[in-house]
C-alpha cells in the first residue's frame, strides 16, 4: 500500500522532480516486483545499493534504457543461449530468463561487489538458468587490472572498466581505484563450456567493446549471434570494431520506442540528448538478420504493451 501511494504521487509530479526523486529509496519499501513485457515479474530488494534499481521502483521497466530492453526482451524470447558482457548486478540476463525459461545465460560481470549482488537477486527469484561469472572479458585470457570509481556509502560502481576513463574525458572529475581481476575471451570461454552457438549478447564494457570482440572472433563467425551493444561516441575503436563485423553481414539499427531506424554505421545517428554531451552514448542493435524479421519482434512487444 505505501509503495503504491508513493508510485502513485509520483506519477503527477514533474519530470525533473522525478528525476531527482527516483535517486532517492522510497520510504518504508525494502522490496517490490518489477512487471516485465509480457506479464512476468522480477522481484528486487536492496536499494541502496544502486539507483538503477531505484528508478525500476519509480518508473517500472520503462524507467531504464526502455528502447533497449524492450528490444532485447523481444530478441530473448526466440534466444536459446544469451551472454550478458558487463553485468553489473545482472538485469539484462535476468530478462532474459523471464523472457525464455528455455534459455541458458550467461552473465559475465568483474567487479565483486557487483557479482555478490547479481547473485543474491538470482537467489531471490529463483532463476536456476541463469549463470554468473565474475571475470572480465576481454581479447585475452589472464589477469587484467579493473578501474572502478570510488563509491559513496553502499552504492555499487556502475562505469568499471579496463580501460582507464578517469584520467581524462568525461570521468576526469572522478576519483577512481584499481583492483586485479580474471579475464577470459568468449571464444576460449565457449571452447571450455563446449557451447557451440550463442543467440544473443549484450555488451556494455565501457569503451572495451573492441577487445570483447577481438576475443570472439570464432564465436562471430560461427553464430552470428544477434547484439546489442553500448556505444561511447567519437571512440576511436570504433572503424576497427564495424572492420570486424561488416564482412560479416552485420547490420546498425537505432532502437527507438516504435520502430528500428538503420544506420550507415556504429556512430553515424545521433538519436538522444545523450550524445550532445564530451563522450555522448547510445546502444545500438547489431544483426545479419532481414530487416523484415527483427521488425516483426518488435511488432510482437507493440501489440503486447497495447493489450
Amino acid at each position: 500500500m505505501l509503495a503504491d501511494i508513493q508510485k502513485g504521487v509520483f506519477s503527477w509530479l514533474p519530470s525533473v522532480v522525478q528525476g531527482e526523486l527516483s535517486r532517492n529509496c522510497p520510504v518504508g519499501v525494502n522490496k517490490f516486483d518489477l512487471t516485465l513485457y509480457g506479464g512476468e515479474s522480477l522481484t528486487f530488494d536492496q536499494l541502496e545499493k544502486t539507483r538503477l534499481i531505484r528508478k525500476l521502483f519509480w518508473q517500472g521497466i520503462e524507467g531504464h534504457e526502455p528502447n533497449t530492453l524492450r528490444t532485447f526482451y523481444a530478441l530473448a524470447r526466440h534466444a536459446r543461449m544469451v551472454f550478458d558482457v558487463g553485468a553489473f548486478f545482472g538485469l539484462y540476463g535476468m530478462v532474459a530468463a523471464k523472457a525464455n525459461e528455455l534459455a541458458e545465460i550467461h552473465c559475465f560481470e568483474p567487479f565483486p561487489d557487483n557479482v555478490q549482488l547479481m547473485d543474491h537477486l538470482l537467489d531471490l527469484n529463483a532463476l536456476v538458468n541463469v549463470n554468473s561469472h565474475q571475470v572480465a572479458v576481454s581479447d585475452s585470457s589472464g589477469d587484467a587490472t579493473f578501474f572502478v570509481p570510488k563509491g559513496k556509502g553502499k552504492r555499487l560502481p556502475d562505469i568499471g572498466s579496463v580501460k582507464n576513463r578517469f584520467d581524462s574525458g568525461r570521468f576526469a572529475d572522478r576519483e577512481f581505484s584499481t583492483i586485479d581481476v580474471a579475464a577470459i575471451t568468449l571464444d576460449g570461454f565457449c571452447e571450455q563450456q563446449g557451447i557451440e552457438h550463442v543467440d544473443l549478447m549484450k555488451i556494455d564494457v565501457e569503451e572495451c567493446e573492441l577487445q570483447v570482440l577481438e576475443g570472439a572472433v570464432d564465436l562471430l563467425h560461427r553464430s552470428k549471434p544477434d547484439i546489442i551493444c553500448e556505444v561511447v561516441f567519437g571512440n576511436s575503436q570504433i572503424p576497427k570494431i564495424e572492420e570486424i563485423l561488416t564482412p560479416l553481414g552485420y547490420q546498425y539499427y537505432v532502437m527507438e520506442k516504435h520502430c528500428l531506424l538503420r544506420a550507415d554505421g556504429l556512430d553515424s545517428y545521433k538519436d538522444d540528448g545523450r550524445q550532445s554531451r564530451k563522450g555522448g552514448y547510445s546502444d545500438r542493435l547489431l544483426s545479419t538478420r532481414p530487416e523484415d524479421e527483427l521488425r516483426h519482434l518488435l511488432d510482437w512487444i507493440k501489440r503486447d504493451r497495447s493489450n
